[in-house]
């Protein structure tokens, strides 16, 4: 094995779906696909994920011809330490992202790059795992990602104090009961509602992340409750 050090060159041209993703506002990771940029999203909204890598290391591979050959994964990723000591801690994953029709269509040579993938990550007590469209995209993956909009955004301090109050004496309610019972402008409930957006983003609000965002949505204060968003890592 050799270590690779930012394989990736991202170039930019019309069209193209690579760039690149500030992870927690510490560390670019660059994107080479859409899926890519979806995937790196849950893992950041995801509080048990502890760092990402991109393009981790080199393994040495076998062409099907008997050629030496390489391959160089997508991702691995490091997750935190569980709070019950009696939990066994979650192994690191090496992912490699791909759309279903790339790996349908280079089959025969990835086949041989991912075995090499499994033995490598066996004897260094990781695990291999591919996600395709079907195992990231879905219903709570596309809110997560409508979420990440509002990472940035800078909230007024007063506004989320009325909002966290309101929900703290009613408990659970729908967005379109507390922006009818608290504001009266359009401008002032669109205002609330990209506050409502940012704080379930940032987790200080919940709610049922597998049914779509709307205004019927019930959101509720995170007190108590562990909201770690997608564990793509155990399917």
């Amino acid at each position: 094995m050799k270590i690779s050090h930012k394989n990736r060159k991202i170039g930019y041209t019309y069209g193209s779906t690579s760039g690149k993703f500030m992870f927690r506002n510490k560390k670019i990771i660059l994107f080479e696909s859409l899926l890519e940029k979806s995937f790196l999203q849950v893992l950041e909204f995801n509080d048990m994920v502890l760092d990402v890598v991109e393009q981790p290391f080199t393994i040495e591979t076998e062409t099907t011809k008997g050629n030496k050959g390489s391959y160089t994964p997508d991702f691995l990723i490091y997750f935190k330490e569980p709070e019950l000591k009696t939990n066994n801690p979650i192994k690191p994953i090496v992912a490699e992202v791909k759309p279903s029709k790339k790996l349908i269509e280079n089959r025969i040579e990835l086949k041989q790059k991912f075995k090499s993938a499994i033995k490598f990550c066996n004897e260094q007590e990781f695990r291999f795992k591919i996600f395709n469209e079907n195992r990231i995209r879905s219903t709570e993956v596309d809110n997560i990602v409508f979420l990440n909009r509002y990472k940035d955004y800078r909230p007024d301090e007063d506004e989320i104090e009325i909002i966290k109050n309101h929900l703290l004496s009613v408990g659970h309610t729908t967005i379109e009961y507390l922006l009818t019972h608290l504001y009266v402008t359009y401008y002032q409930k669109g205002n609330a509602l990209s506050h409502i957006w940012y704080l379930m983003y940032s987790k200080v609000l919940v709610t049922d992340l597998k049914i779509p965002l709307n205004n019927k949505t019930v959101i509720w204060l995170n007190i108590e409750e562990d909201n770690l968003g997608v564990e793509l890592w155990h399917q």
